[in-house]
């Protein structure tokens, strides 16, 4: 989980201009690859990662040097369970949703909706899939690991923004044009 975001963390940090959001949380962002490079990015926003227990007492182990790094706070909690996720106003979940069947995706995504203010949104951050399942071939060998190990799947973007919907999500944009991963953007309508 902290190898490819560690590598690719940079196309996921400027796939969108996030320089609107002031408060950015990883959720299940690991040992903080990512947050680190939304940090450097993004230095007028505070960003945590929200994680389970024993992987946030690995994070301090892992921190870089340097003022961005200080930037970045561990919550521990359970996204599947009654914690309550950290407030914030942009969510990112980076190669967290095609390890989950559509059921409990939907229990993420619906879980970050209702605990966005009006105007926030979630970036994700995954291998997609084509609309018309075509490609990439890359792709194409995810879902058949992800579907054999997980039981789960990766995603084309309109299936994306068709769970997003459901969660509530209105704006949803997607840019499926990165190795190894496409990005999508939804946000909270404003009240």
């Amino acid at each position: 989980m902290a190898g490819v975001p560690a590598v690719f963390g940079a196309k996921t940090a400027s796939a969108f201009d996030l320089s609107e959001f002031r408060s950015i949380c990883d959720v299940g962002g690991c040992t903080g690859p990512l947050a680190y490079r939304l940090a450097a990015a993004y230095p007028e926003a505070s960003v945590s990662v929200f994680d389970l227990p024993f992987v946030v007492k690995l994070a301090e182990d892992k921190r870089p040097a340097g003022d961005h790094a200080e930037r970045v706070s561990f919550i521990p909690g359970d996204f599947f369970g009654d914690d309550p996720l950290p407030a914030a106003d942009l969510y990112v979940l980076c190669r967290i949703l095609h390890d989950w069947t559509d059921d409990k995706a939907l229990k993420i995504l619906t879980k970050i909706h209702q605990s966005l203010p009006p105007g926030g949104g979630v970036l994700i951050a995954d291998t997609l899939l084509e609309d018309d399942k075509t490609g990439p071939e890359v792709s194409h060998k995810y879902d058949l690991h992800m579907m054999l190990v997980a039981g789960s799947r990766e995603r084309s973007g309109q299936e994306l923004k068709r769970m997003l919907n459901t969660a509530g999500f209105t704006e949803v944009a997607i840019k499926n044009n990165s190795y190894p991963f496409g990005h999508v953007l939804a946000r909270k309508q404003c009240v």
